[in-house]
């Protein structure tokens, strides 16, 4: 049976929202459904790439129940979204192009009448040639998906002479390296109930972005309102498919909502879910790499393409760190590396944890244990002789700073993995046809959003009626427990009891836009505007507790759940009492902070230089594993994960991290990926689409390298995303090490592994 390793050194947290999830008692977006909601379905393209002739809603709209039909012509503003750039139509107007788009809506009094109409909905098309893979996208024949082309972004990495540096290698290793799609899976599907108020909407939904659904939603009814307010739901799960997914969703009910007069509800099934929103980007790396016969990297040549499916969604952003993040941790002086996100008439595809970095850190940590293998050196030693450290400088030209942990973390996974004991013995078929192996990743990941973004936070701290310390925040909480985490980091600035602070989601009402909750930001950026927030707030407070004790400010402490004289602890008032005396006073309490990651980060594109992120994490992942040379059967029986993601705040939730993100990273590696029929995505409920549970679950051991990251609160760096990058390539390497050949493509299926144990 699987295990999880908890080191008995690791302080348990409980986590604010456990009590009420366990009870089932926390109330998601369709548990707040009022009785006279509406019902919203979606009638979504038959077609991968058409013109649309005419749409027939004449016998939707007489459906007992239906009250209202919706194509693109009852949009009163702007009939687009996207994250980034507005390509996507609301709802289709004279073109689709990917089978799921949205062309129509339907609201109705009840699902059942809601969906008896969208299937009475006529769409007549002119089909148009259907893009369905990269290299057709690329073909000069190509039809244009888009009238720029089928090029989404294009991005560069160049420093040295490649082409001399290969010439002078001793060996050059090259290869092709594939990844499939992955489907986020999370429990909660999207759903969003918008709600019309004097003059306006309110939307409350499952996402991660408040203000872009608030913009989305501004952008689609234009001047008919003149209020939106977004309010974020308990959200059951994100993982980056709940960031621009919900501007169409919220998008949809508002304009719903707004059309009706009443309240809409739109709620998606797994099956709606899956077809529309933006998955993990498939694609394709060819790699070449030069080294000495001792093992000193030499050169990089190397080519990234995604597939971004048919709208922009987050790809420019995603194949940037694809590109910046293909070196991985270790030192190259002459590199070329070249990423393109590519239009096809598929599923868009967007952000998805790790953000382009899983798909770059397959290629550069397998091709690593090719090139081992030929200079007969082991693995862990060739990284070793290689990796980047405090003053290096990167392909990029940024000189690396102090806080750099991956040498620690290497060395501490090998000691955890005892890896030179098991590469010994390990890489045999024993007589039940079991062959074992060994595999290492590393991993470097860029703290927050970088150059390419707004990187700033905000956050409002402030004491209300009842003496509670009330944090706002708009970064929002989907399974992660980052409220969990403010509230230490709000317990430990102000030294007061964590049973004072409570923290509210996300409502643009009244918070300020912390931008999106993504890239490993909550603690390091979230986080920190929290804490100063809360330096200013305990300012504020001092202030006004000594103008009603009578002492000075610097001759108060605020401790537990009250403010004393520190030279006479009896001259005292409780958080309550102050509040109370603050309210009759007309006074109120808060601290406020803004802070700008964005602040000595730059990126010039034309050179492919700059400073794309001020702070790195890093991880050294080892997996073990036993392989059915009769089936071509990978079981993970173990493993190892040391990461440095700075200071730990609190080592618990740290490590519960880690542990979701090499469980998601194993299914990825091993199970997931979604299969298309001419456009048509087929794998869209979870038989058809496996996803890991438990009993597929190994044993994982967690440890933690500590450094200190000036810019975070306590010196903590980011932490939710690494996780799952070394994981693919882990289990590859691993694999390799089992059965003597590498394979460059995955999901390592039993039908891959078998091809490959016959040399197919």
């Amino acid at each position: 049976m699987a295990t999880i390793e908890l080191e008995t050194k690791s302080e348990v947290l409980r986590r604010i929202d456990v009590s009420e999830k366990v009870a089932g008692k926390l109330r998601y977006t369709t548990d707040m459904i009022e009785v006279e909601a509406l019902y919203v379905k979606v009638v979504r393209s038959a077609m991968p790439h058409a013109m649309i002739e005419s749409i027939d809603i004449s016998q939707a709209k007489e459906t007992p129940g239906v009250i209202r039909v919706i194509t693109s012509h009852d949009v009163p503003g702007e009939n687009l979204i996207g994250f980034f750039t507005r390509d996507q139509p609301l709802l289709a107007e004279d073109r689709v192009r990917f089978i799921g788009e949205a062309v129509a809506l339907v609201v109705a009094e009840n699902p059942v009448s809601a969906m008896t109409a969208v299937n009475s909905v006529k769409i007549s098309y002119k089909p148009l040639p259907a893009i369905l893979d990269i290299d057709s996208a690329l073909s000069p024949d190509a039809i244009k998906i888009h009238e720029d082309g089928n090029i989404k972004e294009s991005f560069v990495i160049k420093k040295g002479n490649v082409e001399s540096a290969f010439e002078k290698s001793d060996i050059v290793i090259e290869g092709r390296y594939s990844f499939p799609y992955q489907e986020h899976a999370y429990l909660e599907t999207e759903a969003c109930l918008a709600m019309p108020t004097e003059g306006g909407i309110t939307v409350i939904g499952s996402m991660q972005v408040p203000f872009a659904v608030e913009r989305a939603v501004r952008t689609v009814l234009g001047n008919a309102v003149n209020k939106v307010r977004v309010i974020q739901a308990p959200t059951g799960g994100g993982f980056g498919g709940k960031e621009d997914a919900p501007d169409e969703v919220c998008a949809h009910a508002a304009l719903a909502a707004y059309l009706t007069g009443r309240p809409a509800l739109l709620a998606y099934n797994r099956k709606e879910s899956i077809i529309f929103h933006p998955k993990r980007h498939p694609g394709y790396i060819k790699r070449k790499l030069g080294a000495t016969r001792d093992g000193i990297l030499t050169a990089l040549s190397e080519t990234i393409m995604l597939d971004g499916g048919a709208y922009m969604s987050l790809t420019p952003r995603v194949i940037f760190q694809s590109v910046a993040t293909a070196t991985g941790p270790y030192l190259i002086p002459n590199v070329d590396i070249e990423g393109k996100g590519v239009y096809t008439n598929k599923v868009p595809c967007g952000a998805f944890r790790g953000f382009g970095k899983p798909q770059s850190q397959f290629a550069a940590e397998l091709q690593m244990d090719e090139l081992a293998k030929e200079l007969k050196m082991d693995p862990l030693e060739l990284r070793l002789k290689n990796l980047i450290k405090e003053g290096s400088e990167l392909p990029w030209g940024q000189r690396l700073g102090d806080g750099i942990g991956i040498l620690q973390c290497a060395i501490r996974v090998k000691e955890m993995a005892e890896w030179e004991e098991k590469r010994q013995k390990y890489g045999v078929v024993d007589s039940k046809g079991i062959a074992r192996g060994i595999g290492l990743a590393l991993a470097m990941h860029g703290t927050s959003i970088g150059p390419l973004g707004i990187d700033v936070g905000s956050a409002i701290i402030e004491l209300d009626e009842n003496g509670k310390i009330v944090v706002k925040n708009s970064l929002t909480e989907y399974g992660q427990g980052i409220y969990t985490g403010w509230i230490e980091i709000v317990s430990r600035a102000l030294n007061v009891d964590k049973g004072l602070i409570e923290v509210i989601y996300p409502d643009t009402s009244i918070m300020y836009d912390s931008g999106p909750t993504v890239a490993s930001r909550s603690t390091a950026v979230g986080g920190r505007a929290i804490y100063e927030a809360a330096i200013n707030f305990k300012s504020a407070i001092l202030k006004a507790a000594s103008q009603m004790i009578g002492v000075k400010p610097h001759r108060l402490s605020l401790e537990g759940d009250s403010i004393k004289s520190i030279e006479n602890p009896n001259n005292r008032l409780s958080l309550k009492d102050i509040a109370s005396m603050a309210r009759k006073n007309g006074q109120t309490i808060k601290g406020e902070a803004w802070v700008n990651m964005n602040q000595g980060s730059y990126w010039d594109r034309e050179k492919g230089r700059g400073v794309p992120w001020k702070s790195y994490s890093f991880a050294a992942h080892v997996a073990e594993v036993e392989v059915d040379i009769n089936s071509g059967k990978v079981n993970v029986v173990n493993y190892y994960a040391v990461h440095d993601s700075g200071k730990i705040l609190k080592r618990s939730l740290a490590e519960s991290q880690v542990y979701g993100g090499v469980v998601q990273g194993l299914g990825y590696a091993l199970m997931e990926d979604l299969h298309f029929k001419d456009g048509k995505l087929l794998s869209n409920s979870f038989l058809d689409y496996m996803i890991p549970t438990f009993a597929d679950t190994p044993n994982i051991y967690v440890d933690f390298i500590e450094t200190y990251n000036e810019d975070g609160p306590f010196g903590a760096k980011g932490l939710g995303e690494v996780p799952i990058e070394p994981v693919a390539p882990a289990i590859a390497n691993a694999i390799y090490n089992a059965i003597g050949k590498p394979i460059r493509a995955f999901p390592f299926t039993s039908e891959r592994v078998f091809s490959a144990l016959q040399g197919d």
